[in-house]
Order: C-alpha cells, then structure tokens, then sequence
C-alpha cells in the first residue's frame, strides 16, 4: 500500500521546475508511504513513489521500479495476492528476478504481456507504467475500486496520483465542477468518474489509460455487469461461498509484517476474522467502544465474537474528546470533499490500530454482495403488498410532523427511519432507491448552489435506468458500482492511509463477486432477513448474537456536534460576506438551512450541513487561506 504520482509530457522533455514539483506532490501523500519515497526522471516523464513496505521489505523493491534494460519503470500502489504463481509463469518465459516481492512480479507482468496481464492478477492495486522506448504511460485500476486513481489530462501532459492534493502541488488549474458538487451535496461524495474539479477525473473500476502522442484512450478490462446466472441451489451456493471466502481470507494473511482485522462484532467483520482466525493462531482483532454512545457502542459483541475465535483483541475507548478532536483531524486531513461522517469512526479505529500492526483485513462488501443494508430490507418490503404498506403510505404527510429525526437515538432512530420509508412508499421503484440513495434532498442541494447553468443529469436518470423492479440483483449491483467504490472503499483508503495503515478486503475477491451476482436474489434476502447466504454458511461457527442484532454501523453524533462543538467552525464558514465574496453558494437558501437546522425545525439538514463544513474547509486549503 503507498502512494503514487507523476508527470507525462507529451511533447517537450522534463523539466527541474517539474521535478522539483513531483517532489512536493509526493510529499503531500507521505502518509500513505512513510518508509521510503523516491522520484525518478526520464526524458518526458517523472514518477514518484511513498512506500509502505508489506512484501519484501528491502530496498530492492523501492519505487520506482525499472526493468533491468531500463525501458519499463512502475509505480504502484497495491497488493497482487497471486504474484507467485504469476512469477512460475513468467519464469518459464524467461523472466529473472531479484526481489522476492509483487511489484517486480507486475512490472515484468506488463513487460510480457502488456494490459493483458491485467486479466491475470487477482489484487487490489493503481499504477502507473511508463515505456521510455516509445514514449507510452499506462494507468490501471483495480476491477471493484478499492484504490483510487485520480488524472488529469491536459494539452500539453498528463499528471496523475494517488489523491487530489498532487494536482494542487503540481501547479494544476482549479475550477470547481458544479455537476459533481450538485451530486457531493446529495450523497455526501463525489462518484467516480467525477472530481470537485474539472480538470481532475478519477479513473473507473476495471479500467485502464493508454497514453501516448498527446491521445488519451480509456479501455474496460472488467465489467461487473456482464454476468451469466449461476444454476446452484442453494445448498451448493452456500458450500462454494464458504469455500471461496476461506481462500480469499487465506490469500491476504500473506504479509511481511504484523497483521489483523477489524472486528465490529457484526456478520461480516466476525466472518472475517473467524476464517483468519483458523488460519492464523492468535490473530489481532481490533474494535472500538464508544464510552458516551450507548446506542451506538458494538464492543461487548466484537469481544464476545473475540473470545469465541481465540483472537489477541484490541479495544479502543473512545469518549466524547477524542471523538471532537478526531472530528477536526478529518476535516485537516480530507484531499476532497467526502462527508460520510463514519469516517471519523473509522480515522480515530484506524489510528489506534496502525499502532500495533501495518495490515488488516476488513468486512467491506458483504452488504453490498448480500444484501445487508437497512435500505435493502426497506426496499423489498416496500415491493410487497400489504395493509401495513397502504397505511404508512397514507400516513407519509402526517409522520414529517413528528419530533425527532436523531440517528444516535433509538426512539429517534426509528422516527427517523420510519418517516423515511413511508415517503418512499410514495414513489416508483427507482426513484425510491435513489432517494434512499441520497442523504440531502435533490432540490436542496440544487438550490444551495449559486450555478445553474450546466445542471447535469439528475440522479435519477444517472443510476435509476439500470435499476429492474423485478431483479433485485439490479439493486445489490448499482450499490456495488456507486455506493461501495465511491463511499464505503473511498473512506477506509482515505482513512486508513492517513495512519500508513494497508485494508484488504475478503469479500471483494473478483471471482468471488462474480459468483454471488450470478446467484438469485432469493438466496441474498427475504422479507425477514438479510445475507441468507452468509447467515447459512456461518451461523453454527458463530455466537447466535452475531446473526440475531440490529446493523448499527459507525456512526457518530453529527446532530449534537454541529449544535455545539462544530457550531464555531459552521459560523465562521458561513459569514454572509465570505459567502458572497466566495461566490459559491446562494447565501438565502444557506440561512434558511440554518436557521431550520439550529432552530431544530429539520434535524435531516446535519448531513447537508456537515457536507457543507467539508467542503469549505477543503475549499479554502485549495483555493485560498481564511484569515
């Protein structure tokens, strides 16, 4: 796991200036690479490289990497977990090498074969690989996104790295991309292909550049939704799923240095660390304990679950402090504007854990292969007929009126939620998904923004076309191309990097993605339950409480911290004049927001207002300073 950047300029040779600018940008994501960073200049282009050093630990397999006849350099950021049988293979050829790692195994991969090696690796990675004979750049990124990739293609070069703050190092124009932030303010984050700027992209999952003569081609290598329907009962399925998800757990304890996994006490992080656990006598298990959040405080269960497998547990504590501090540590941090608020949980579980090992394993991807969100059970039942469905949908206008709306309160937890899904009763299919997609209401978020003038597609039309009311498996793969990649796996890299801390995912093994989508949904949920399959294949290995408990989730109290300790920075951000001189936001409908949010008139604005105290703080590290 590191860091990536670099220079490609198409037409005129490198210069000091712009070495000397890659040195910085490499600087900028020191955290992702604290054991070595390097920057490597060639004729047209310049690559730079922060290590974190998992595999082969030496200085052998520093990056940049070149070939030994000096025509193919890599920088890469990643883990192939089938590097050594990709290295037999390439042994036959004729391949020598000199590391005992997987970059050197990659490098000569792409030697080879070129982008076909990409069909051979089974890993999480981005990388970049230059051919000095003739004058090529290659970008790839992993199949399902666990990496980001961002680039920005201009007349004259190509820049590239592995978060956006290299852009702003590398000296690159800033204009802002209303269409993504029209989409940030719903969501809570910009989907890839997407970025605050118009002149920085992110690359796709399962797509690679080709960069050559100024002319920037983009290819598809992995398309999650080509996929053929598997005929296994469920019996069978529940057999392959068990055998698959031990192979893919058994792949990634491979490490150099200290290991261990999350563990929330939940389905997915307990079937995780259970498989490691049988793998890796006395495994690291890691949770938090939140001393101020009852409602919110899964500990008891991720020890239950940890005594259970044997582990080595490790809990942090965390009380209302830490958390505040922990809260304006994220928003320092942040290269973009992301404000899923669990990020906060994730940053303060990250640092603790980075303490102790370099590498864990995590349960992300579970809900999204097997239907394990609330919005999933809601949507299901939502397509059922029932008295109960024709009464919530009748009710809809009465049930805004009560109080409450708090999601770190179990009775306003349930308000909250129920308010919600009667309004979607109220809408077709799609429309439904897409509004329990969103966090801000659409015309909110349109509003608050001064431009107008280039309003892209709605939501709606960007996600809900893909959408089959009657396969639900259409549901579980929009979450797996918009949720998971640009959400759920943007917020453990950014988090889990901040602390140099390498997340690998079991349930995101390709060949295993590509089984569960071939499966009926019938086998993922039911009217009563989620994750059919998982619950099947593991609940006689697991305590009963792992399976039978509400999903909570890290959340934390938005609500409480936006009314007090965030209220300064809210009112320093949002002073009329700043706004107007900002020229960003309509300062009418951004009273209003605060004004209903502060007089406790809208308790759903905390999202669209933590959104907002996001952004103005990445705003202003980018485009000036606030005095």
């Amino acid at each position: 796991m590191c860091g990536i950047a670099g220079i490609f300029n198409y037409s005129q040779p490198i210069s000091s200036g712009d070495e000397e600018r890659l040195q910085k940008a490499v600087e900028t994501i020191a955290h992702r690479g604290p054991d070595f960073r390097q920057v490597k200049t060639f004729e047209k282009a310049c690559l730079g490289h922060a290590r974190l050093s998992i595999l082969d630990t030496s200085s052998a397999s520093n990056q940049p990497m070149v070939t030994e006849d000096g025509r193919y350099t890599i920088v890469f950021n990643g883990e192939i977990y089938n590097f050594k049988s990709i290295r037999s293979e390439l042994v036959k050829l004729g391949q020598t090498f000199t590391t005992t790692g997987d970059t050197e195994v990659l490098l000569k991969a792409w030697a080879q074969w070129g982008s076909d090696c990409l069909e051979r690796l089974n890993g999480f990675f981005a990388f970049a690989v230059y051919d000095t004979q003739s004058e090529t750049m290659w970008l790839a990124r992993d199949r399902m996104g666990i990496k980001p990739l961002y680039y920005g293609p201009q007349d004259t070069r190509l820049l590239f790295g592995s978060e956006m703050s290299v852009f702003k190092a590398l000296g690159i124009k800033t204009e802002l991309d209303y269409d993504a932030l029209r989409l940030y303010f719903q969501l809570t984050y910009i989907p890839a292909p997407w970025t605050a700027l118009k002149e920085v992209q992110k690359l796709m999952p399962g797509e690679f550049l080709t960069v050559k003569d100024g002319n920037v081609e983009k290819q598809k290598y992995f398309d999650l939704c080509s996929n053929t329907s598997s005929t296994d009962t469920f019996e069978n399925a529940v057999e392959k799923v068990r055998q698959m998800l031990d192979e893919s757990v058994r792949m990634r304890l491979v490490s150099d240095v200290p290991l261990g996994t999350f563990l929330s006490g939940g389905i997915d992080s307990s079937i995780v660390s259970h498989i490691a656990a049988k793998h890796l006598s006395g495994v690291n298990t890691f949770s938090v304990g939140f001393d101020d959040h009852a409602y919110l405080d899964e500990s008891a269960y991720a020890a239950q679950v940890a005594k259970h497998i044997g582990s080595t547990h490790h809990e942090i504590r965390v009380g209302k402090k830490e958390m505040e501090e922990a809260a304006f540590a994220v928003l320092n941090h942040f290269d973009e504007p992301f404000a899923d608020s669990s990020a906060i949980a994730v940053y303060m579980l990250s640092a603790y854990t980075s303490q102790h090992v370099k590498v864990i394993l995590s349960g992300d991807g579970a809900d999204e292969l097997f239907g394990g969100y609330r919005k999933h059970m809601a949507l299901f039942r939502a397509g059922q007929k029932s008295a109960t469905n024709l009464l919530l949908k009748s009710a809809a206008p009465l049930l805004s009126f009560l109080p409450g709306g708090s999601r770190t309160q179990k009775q306003g937890d349930f308000i909250r939620k129920l308010s919600k899904y009667s309004d979607g009763l109220r809408l077709p299919f799609a429309e439904r998904y897409t509004q329990w997609l969103r966090w801000s209401d659409e015309k909110t978020a349109m509003d608050l923004l001064l431009d107008k003038k280039n309003s892209s597609q709605g939501l709606n039309e960007l996600v809900g076309n893909n959408l089959d009311e009657n396969d639900f498996n259409s549901v579980l793969l929009s979450d797996q191309l918009w949720l998971l990649p640009n959400d759920m796996l943007t917020k453990v890299d950014k988090m889990s990097m901040a602390h140099g801390l390498e997340v690998r995912t079991p349930f995101l093994e390709h060949h295993l993605v590509q089984y569960v989508n071939s499966l009926p949904p019938s086998y993922k949920l039911n009217a009563s339950s989620g994750k059919l399959l998982l619950r099947s294949a593991f609940q006689s290995e697991l305590p009963n409480e792992v399976f039978n408990r509400p999903k909570k989730g890290f959340e934390v109290p938005m609500e409480s911290w936006l009314r007090t300790v965030l209220k300064e920075q809210v009112d320093k951000y949002s002073n009329r004049q700043l706004i107007e001189e900002q020229a960003v936001f309509n300062s009418s409908v951004l009273e209003e927001v605060l004004n209903d949010f502060y007089q406790l008139k809208n308790n759903s604005y905390a999202p669209l207002l933590w959104s907002f105290l996001v952004f103005q703080s990445w705003w202003f590290k980018t485009f000036k300073s606030l005095g």
